[in-house]
């Protein structure tokens, strides 16, 4: 895994000191991830994120993974095989079965299924960066990163953190720029914007890149749609998608930044990995930094 993150959902955190650089390895050791049992649906835990290290640590930043394993029944074969067993089952006792057992019959399938089902396993990087109070999780799910952060606080103890809030919501923010055509320096427009009404239900519409700046695009804003989702470039070399909910998604890296450290060998994988890190946080704080102040500035909180 890369650790140049393709999707981030930011996480302001409310007091540093409920992270100990000096032993977040050890408390994360203790919740390793462990591979599903016979009868486990899902078993989650963290897993080393270069080499044997669960905590890459640069200064005051801190890069863990996090790893989930699920086991794949289709409820298709479920309800496939139920039905089997119920025929048989109604013929031996020569009448229907009663809900109650058809639901017993249902955890017996799936009970004796379990030891059998494919399993699918998910990574996801999480980053703490305690010199700007933030911590990002590498996942476009916000569901997701709130149940990463639910671990990562079972680990340590306590983690005060709230999702990374703006001044002025975005959506008004960005529909300004689409009204005016002009953007903050150095930002433009990237490759789609969603438009939605603000009752709910009422429908969105999403526009390419040759359509963002059209008659369309400024009748539906001037009709009171705001801005749902926006694609942005910065300075040409990150391009990325920001909804409503803050939400940064496809982030994608010009290349000018991605192969900057390729005279490392590729055989040196911690060197190389640390140096992409170092060089990812770098670029992405450069980055948010301009973002936040293009939006209006972080909420201020008492």
């Amino acid at each position: 895994m890369s650790p140049f993150f393709k999707n981030a959902q930011v996480y302001s955190l409310r007091r540093n000191d409920v992270i100990d650089t000096s032993t977040i390895e050890n408390q994360l050791v203790s919740q390793a991830f462990k591979p599903c049992a016979a009868q486990d649906r899902e078993s989650v835990g963290w897993s080393p994120v270069v080499g044997e290290l669960f905590a890459l640590t640069q200064g005051n930043n801190l890069l863990i993974k996090w790893q989930t394993e699920e086991k794949l029944l289709p409820s298709t074969v479920v309800k496939e095989e139920v039905a089997k067993r119920a025929v048989a089952r109604e013929e031996m006792l020569e009448r229907r079965l009663k809900k109650t057992e058809r639901d017993a019959l249902k955890d017996e399938v799936i009970h004796a299924f379990m030891p059998r089902a494919f399993t699918r396993q998910k990574f996801a990087f999480l980053w703490i960066d305690l010199d700007n109070s933030r911590v990002v999780v590498n996942t476009s799910s916000a569901k997701q990163a709130e149940n990463i952060l639910a671990l990562l606080r079972k680990s340590i103890g306590s983690l005060p953190v709230v999702p990374f809030t703006l001044e002025s919501p975005m959506s008004l923010t960005a529909k300004e720029w689409l009204a005016t055509q002009s953007l903050p320096t150095p930002f433009h427009t990237g490759d789609s914007v969603r438009l939605a009404g603000v009752i709910e239900g009422s429908g969105s519409v999403a526009y390419t890149k040759s359509e963002i700046f059209s008659e369309e695009v400024f009748t539906n804003i001037e009709s009171g749609k705001i801005v749902a989702a926006i694609g942005l470039n910065w300075n040409e070399r990150i391009s990325f998608k920001i909804d409503d909910g803050l939400s940064i998604t496809g982030i994608k890296f010009a290349d000018i930044l991605t192969e900057q450290n390729n005279d490392i060998s590729r055989e040196e994988v911690a060197v190389r990995f640390d140096a992409d890190f170092l060089l990812f946080r770098s670029e992405f704080n450069e980055m948010f930094t301009a973002l936040v102040a293009a939006l209006g500035g972080e909420a201020k909180y008492a």
